[in-house]
């Protein structure tokens, strides 16, 4: 229990720094780029590959692997067949010895297994350093990362030209809002750029959306990592996360902030046919991973007006831009952006928000440290 918890962890923290090192890479890649080429360099194959040729495996522990004493101990009253196949395992078990194989050697043939290993040890050292360059160390050492991308920094001087900024009014109200100034304000007018509004030679808020996801995951991952006793598997601890990081909550808080007034867009009535339908989220019961979701492109979410409530997903969108405008702007201080998220109110565990959009906005920060794994 204590890996697969804390590879849970591991995988926010390597989808953060993954998506941070592709982001510098290539500054013209789309969203949908990005993610392609985040997977290629973050994959089960890849991470089980670095793995095996670090020599990670050799200090793996695991139980020795038993064949050939299973026996059906129950089955089904009529099943002739079940009847005849726990005879002959009978049977067999006085002719056949008990094999055991090293479980190492069966482990490496499981690339799922490995790729565990990897985020499950890079979590451990995020958790203990609360540090990037430690965990890009690592990285590094096992062969994952590029020197290249583990390098990488963040710019956040880089702008779109043509840019239509915002007035010196609105910049105000919503600095004030998310309780930050910016220093770059061609970030925030970026973010809060819709892609029906971009020319050619123009930017939407899409590469932002993609970087501010991933710094939300971490953010979110480190609030309730440390709680054992709500979420003591990973299943819970996926469960919560992607239930707090829902569009229906994020477009709760954006609705909040009343970011909807200051999109920059063209699409005719794209708030109209927002509602509380809720058939597309990850919700409580219904919790489905929205990295798909989260990767369409704006021109494909502004076509299906009609079919969906397109303007929960837009101000969802929006507001991770801000959270990945925010980051980038403050040079990648992941800091800052996790005491963004707490003002907010993401992080909330509080889930009468999604029905009310009324959001409590402030969340102590938890201390992380070994001992809640």
């Amino acid at each position: 229990m204590v890996l697969i918890r804390i590879e849970f962890y591991g995988d926010a923290v390597l989808k953060y720094l993954a998506s941070k090192a592709v982001f510098v890479s290539d500054p013209q890649a789309n969203p949908g780029q990005l993610t392609i080429l985040r997977t290629k360099l973050i994959n089960n194959q890849v991470l089980g590959q670095c793995a095996k040729q670090s020599g990670l495996t050799s200090f793996l522990r695991a139980h020795p692997i038993a064949r050939g004493l299973e026996e059906l101990i129950s089955f089904p009253p009529g099943h002739d067949a079940a009847r005849s196949l726990r005879n002959h395992n009978i049977q067999a078990q006085s002719a056949t010895p008990v094999q055991t194989a090293n479980a190492n050697e069966k482990l490496e043939d499981s690339g799922k297994i490995l790729a565990d290993l990897v985020e499950a040890v890079l979590g451990a050292i995020y958790l203990h350093s609360q540090s990037d360059l430690a965990a890009l160390s690592f990285l590094h050492k096992i062969g994952l990362f590029p020197s290249a991308l583990a390098t990488g920094a963040l710019d956040p001087k880089a702008k779109a030209s043509d840019l239509v900024g915002l007035s010196s009014l609105e910049q105000t109200k919503i600095e004030e809002m998310l309780g930050y100034q910016f220093c770059c304000p061609d970030l925030l007018s970026m973010a809060l750029t819709h892609a029906s509004f971009i020319t050619f030679t123009m930017m939407s808020y899409e590469r932002l959306e993609f970087l501010g996801d991933a710094v939300l995951d971490l953010c979110v991952a480190q609030h309730i990592f440390p709680d054992r006793n709500m979420y003591p598997g990973p299943g819970d601890l996926t469960k919560e996360k992607e239930t707090r990081t829902c569009n229906r909550k994020l477009c709760a808080v954006a609705k909040r902030l009343g970011l909807q007034d200051y999109i920059q867009h063209k699409v005719l009535n794209l708030f109209a046919h927002d509602s509380d339908d809720n058939s597309d989220d990850r919700a409580e019961g219904n919790v489905e991973d929205d990295d798909d979701e989260s990767e369409q492109s704006d021109e494909d979410v502004s076509n299906a007006i009609g079919k969906r409530p397109v303007g929960k997903k837009v101000l969802a969108d929006v507001l991770e831009a801000l959270i990945g405008a925010v980051f980038l702007d403050c040079g990648g201080s992941f800091e800052i952006a996790d005491q963004l998220v707490i003002r907010l109110g993401i992080s909330s565990p509080d889930r009468t928000d999604m029905n009310t959009y009324d959001l409590t906005s402030a969340e102590s920060s938890e201390s992380i440290s070994l001992d809640h794994l």
